[in-house]
């Protein structure tokens, strides 16, 4: 591990910051993000005792276009080289990235971005606003029992305006820029992940794991339809019902913190409401050089898989740079019947780091770009009367089965 020097860090920085606040032209990667979306706010190392001295993230914080402080890390921030800067984004909620566990000091998924050997990106992680360090989330995935700190700031424009402020500050901390800049998000995190494209200069790769720019309405609509029929106390058409009238009250209280639907204030919806991804947003994810990554499971209850299939129709459909990977009876954590903990989300980091540099992945599990020695399927037999034949054989299966694995009830 590379050890941080203070003293170097914080001249470095003042140099920095001082060219910033001056216009003074900064090479590569700074320059851009300087001139896209305002001045860059001056990073500020933080000095953080609660970490260990030898730990292999360093804080910083900067401002964003809100006003507000961003707290984020970085690894090896003395770095010289142009390796490739990868952003991670986290799934919902208000926990804190790294947590205490038996007097020791423990990151989440992200860690799958480091190996036991010098890693060969540079990684920036976001605090959220209004999360505070080892903060807990007291229900997972949802903002219940959450603080008020981290409430009134929790929408996604909000988080977005976070994220494209540090991994601004970020990039003006490198005395050289980037090689590549590769935003990779799980869930709520692969939601902003794919805004970055078009709003972000510099960035080169962008993978979606378990989400992506769909809006909300649209996902639960998804689910809800692809219940087993009578597997649930009400059938499709009450639930989907439901689901417009909660979509009503969401917009004629889009400002609201203190009502919630499904563990989340109205407010945090209303930013996720849209019918469809739109038409600039996926010309943004087309546009070349940036390729995009989608990683989906079959299984996933929390986001449709059918979500990523439509985005990865229209990227494809638009001639983007995509690798599509549909994972057979994987759950939102991509976990496999049988498999629990983070050890497949921290696999798949892998994959993307990967496949960043250029390694392709392969197997059966990988839709685009085809591997090799793959079955592929015989068009000449693809009719309509077989796709709707095929539906009905599956509908029969799930009614005669309830509990085989299916996308399950809303």
């Amino acid at each position: 591990m590379i050890q941080f020097k203070l003293q170097a860090a914080h001249r470095g920085l003042l140099r920095i910051g001082a060219a910033c606040l001056l216009g003074v032209g900064l090479t590569g990667t700074a320059v851009h993000a300087q001139t896209a979306g305002g001045a860059v706010g001056v990073p500020r190392l933080v000095e953080e005792p609660r970490l260990p001295a030898n730990f292999a993230y360093r804080a910083f914080e900067t401002s964003d276009t809100l006003g507000r402080s961003v707290r984020f890390y970085l690894t090896d921030v003395e770095s010289s080289d142009d390796r490739p800067l990868v952003l991670a984004l986290q799934n919902t909620g208000c926990a804190s990235l790294f947590q205490q566990v038996d007097g020791r000091v423990a990151g989440g998924w992200f860690t799958g971005l480091r190996g036991t050997s010098r890693p060969t990106a540079q990684t920036l992680i976001i605090e959220k606003p209004g999360v505070r360090l080892f903060d807990l989330n007291p229900q997972p995935g949802t903002s219940t029992g959450c603080p008020a700190s981290f409430v009134t700031e929790h929408s996604i424009d909000r988080w977005q305006a976070a994220v494209e402020a540090a991994t601004r500050a970020a990039l003006a901390t490198r005395a050289k820029p980037p090689k590549a800049l590769l935003a990779v998000g799980h869930g709520e995190g692969a939601h902003v992940a794919a805004q970055l494209a078009g709003r972000l200069p510099g960035l080169t790769h962008v993978a979606l794991i378990s989400g992506g720019p769909s809006g909300a309405l649209e996902e639960w609509m998804a689910l809800a339809a692809a219940a087993p029929a009578g597997s649930g106390k009400a059938g499709v058409n009450p639930q989907l019902r439901a689901l417009a009238q909660a979509a009503g009250q969401v917009r004629a209280e889009s400002r609201s913190t203190d009502k919630t639907l499904l563990g989340q204030p109205y407010r945090y919806w209303a930013a996720r409401l849209s019918a469809s991804v739109s038409t600039s947003q996926l010309d943004a994810l087309a546009a070349k050089p940036l390729r995009v990554f989608i990683a989906h499971g079959e299984r996933d209850r929390s986001v449709p898989v059918s979500s990523a299939d439509r985005l990865a129709a229209e990227l494809l459909a638009r001639g983007a740079d995509l690798t599509w990977v549909r994972i057979p009876g994987a759950d939102h954590a991509l976990n496999v019947p049988g498999a629990t903990g983070g050890a497949a989300l921290r696999d798949m980091l892998g994959t993307v780091l990967a496949w960043q540099a250029g390694t392709a992945p392969n197997g059966e599990s990988v839709v685009w770009p085809i591997p090799t020695g793959v079955e592929v399927f015989d068009m000449g037999k693809f009719t309509v009367e077989r796709l709707q034949a095929d539906a009905e054989a599956e509908r029969l299966r799930r009614l005669n089965n309830p509990n085989a694995p299916g996308p399950g009830n809303f």
